[in-house]
């Protein structure tokens, strides 16, 4: 979040959108630390607004990288697309791509142009084997996270990884072909079937089910204990 004494230093005043965002930031701790209705409501709206231009800043980032057509949505960002057409306001933080392993190198060539653009590098995970399985990016307090889809041993299924509570959760997918949606004013890569891909993930992912976990997933095929590993991500390198 700005501090105040910078939204005052800004060189030449603040633009309209940097006025909107510094009050949009405002009143997300206003709505913390009061809880009133009031301000809930239009902390809603306000997280739409800057969910929307993050990930249109982060299309535009890597719309010119070799990345792109490479990468797409997954995770809440696809259910609030499905589902409401919108970003999910309880998940307007952090938003969750796939890529295929094979491709890694790819979004290592695209890490300058997302640091220009302003996201920085946050972390990147490894997997129980030293495998490294995710690599996630942060600006302006969101978090953007970038899954890598492995080979299995099952043709037509892709496995990936998350780390939770110090365990390794490993995942099997269909490994689908991909479509081009619009969606918050960009174009955007999914699952040709994402209604199938929605189900692996969630179950009855139609109806909101706040007691969703991720250890519970239709898709989870195996739970093991992950020993503790370097998260740091110094190098652009993607190993």
């Amino acid at each position: 979040m700005p501090s105040l004494r910078t939204a005052w230093t800004w060189r030449h005043g603040p633009s309209a959108e940097q006025s909107h965002e510094l009050l949009v930031r405002l009143c997300v701790v206003r709505a913390k630390v009061g809880r009133q209705a009031r301000w809930s409501r239009l902390v809603r709206v306000s997280q739409q607004w800057l969910a929307r231009r993050e990930l249109q800043d982060l299309n535009d980032a890597l719309s010119a990288t070799p990345l792109a057509g490479r990468y797409w949505i997954c995770g809440g960002l696809l259910l609030g697309w499905a589902r409401e057409g919108r970003v999910l306001s309880h998940d307007a933080w952090d938003f969750d791509f796939y890529l295929r392993a094979e491709d890694a190198h790819l979004l290592a060539a695209a890490t300058g142009a997302l640091r220009r653009a302003g996201f920085k590098r946050l972390y990147r995970f490894r997997n129980a084997t030293g495998l490294v399985t995710e690599y996630a990016f942060v600006r302006h307090g969101a978090r953007f996270e970038f899954f890598l889809l492995f080979e299995t041993a099952r043709s037509g299924t892709r496995t990936y990884f998350l780390i939770e509570g110090g365990e390794e959760i490993e995942n099997e997918i269909a490994d689908q072909p991909l479509e081009e949606f619009d969606f918050l004013g960009r174009k955007w890569l999914k699952p040709r079937f994402h209604e199938q891909h929605l189900a692996e993930t969630y179950g009855e992912w139609q109806v909101p089910d706040k007691g969703w976990s991720a250890r519970r997933a239709p898709c989870v095929v195996a739970i093991r204990p992950c020993p503790s590993r370097s998260i740091a991500w110094i190098s652009d390198d993607a190993r």
